[in-house]
């Protein structure tokens, strides 16, 4: 069959007794154009039979493998998909329109035709959740790029904007998401523009893993953590951008290091911000801690409010170090690769005296000077606290010492 969609079939499903027509028990498809949900998802072999009321299709193609079965019952009853693995990387392309000839498409395309910009791709394609069945989804392998994304299991649900997906439980780079949890998001499409709402409750294990599995260096490692995110964005699911993104994050983080060597996209860079070797470097701290693997830290919290590519800090992040703690609070500008925020230092003076005199010498004539007197006249004990406000450039930004102030080692024990 040169051209399939799977809704023009639907009848046959629909359980109705008066309709003439059944299917076939055994039979075997070819399929050269295979419409689903408003999308041509190519070449696929497939294999209908019927029993008991159901009628299950098993299928192969360039992007998965599975089976999906259809209950010839009231319109409530969900489809069951299994997919044994698909690579959504490829899904995405198909989406894109962008391997029309991998996949048996048209490929006699006038080399003159300008090529249509993500957004005319997205129109063009005509995906269109509205027209998703209700299912149950489970999936044995979830790959992107050939990089293995664990097991999933989801229930699609659909209503009159589109679809919501609850039920969500997966395992993945050291880090689940448990079905028990809220998680879950909304697709909705009007006709014109997609629009994706994310509630996301993640167990993390070693955040570096997801780096690593996404391809990138591992900026950042922990023992365990988590991440609550609530979040939206015009466009689909699988394509969010910082640019486009609104909402809440909040991040915490337990026992890791941070990794200043690492370079890459925007993240990355956001990563470095937080970085306590970049720190180190750029006023001189003095931590013991420092190994090849990076900066060591006892915690990370961070809660954040992202709206256009613009990062503010709801509450001061708190990064708990082995001898002393760091806070960051401001905001962060990806757009325009702006920073203006207060970083506060606090560390022992024992390891720190450069830093410290530094600090003090930039402050005003008599207030440096008394402040120097004041914090070294128990040196060995002695936690210093200096706050520093950053502006300017993400990469380059100015440091200015604004105050520093004695902090008892007894106290600061107890604020970590």
């Amino acid at each position: 069959i040169n051209d399939f969609d799977y809704q023009e079939w639907q009848f046959l499903v629909d359980g109705a007794d008066d309709k003439e027509g059944s299917l076939v028990t055994d039979v075997s498809l070819y399929t050269n154009k295979t419409w689903f949900a408003g999308i041509d998802l190519g070449p696929v072999d497939s294999r209908f039979t019927e029993q008991d009321q159901q009628i299950t299709i098993d299928f192969e193609s360039v992007f998965g493998q599975g089976a999906f079965t259809l209950a010839r019952q009231d319109d409530s009853t969900p489809h069951q998909l299994y997919l044994q693995w698909i690579d959504m990387k490829y899904l995405a392309e198909i989406y894109k329109g962008e391997t029309e000839a991998e996949l048996g498409a048209e490929a006699d395309i006038a080399s003159d035709i300008d090529e249509p910009t993500s957004e005319e791709s997205e129109l063009v394609s005509g995906l269109d959740p509205r027209e998703l069945p209700a299912m149950n989804v489970d999936i044995d392998r979830l790959m992107y790029a050939e990089e293995d994304w664990g097991k999933w299991h989801f229930e699609i649900a659909p209503h009159d904007l589109g679809i919501s997906v609850s039920n969500i439980s997966s395992a993945f780079a050291d880090s689940k998401i448990d079905s028990e949890s809220s998680s879950r998001f909304d697709w909705g499409f009007n006709g014109q523009e997609h629009i994706t709402n994310l509630n996301l409750q993640l167990d993390l294990g070693d955040v570096g893993e997801m780096f690593e599995l996404a391809g990138e260096p591992r900026a950042i490692s922990s023992e365990a953590g988590t991440l609550d995110a609530q979040l939206s964005w015009y466009g689909v699911p699988w394509k969010p951008t910082l640019d486009l993104l609104g909402g809440e994050l909040d991040l915490f983080l337990d026992e890791g290091n941070f990794d200043a060597e690492a370079q890459g996209d925007e993240l990355l860079r956001l990563i470095a911000l937080f970085s306590i070797d970049n720190w180190a470097r750029r006023l001189r701290f003095d931590f013991s801690d420092i190994t090849n693997d990076g900066t060591g830290y006892k915690s990370f919290r961070g809660r954040f409010r992202v709206e256009n590519g613009a990062i503010a800090t709801l509450d001061p992040v708190q990064i708990s170090l082995p001898s002393g703690k760091l806070t960051f609070d401001g905001i962060i500008d990806m757009n325009e690769n702006q920073v203006d925020a207060d970083v506060v230092a606090t560390l022992p003076v024992r390891n720190n005296a450069a830093w410290i005199t530094a600090a003090a010498v930039s402050l005003p004539a008599g207030v440096g000077v008394w402040l120097f007197s004041e914090l070294f006249k128990d040196e060995l004990d002695s936690m210093a606290s200096v706050t520093y406000r950053i502006e300017g450039d993400i990469d380059t930004f100015e440091v200015d010492a604004q105050r520093v102030e004695d902090v008892s080692e007894s106290e600061e024990t107890e604020a970590l």
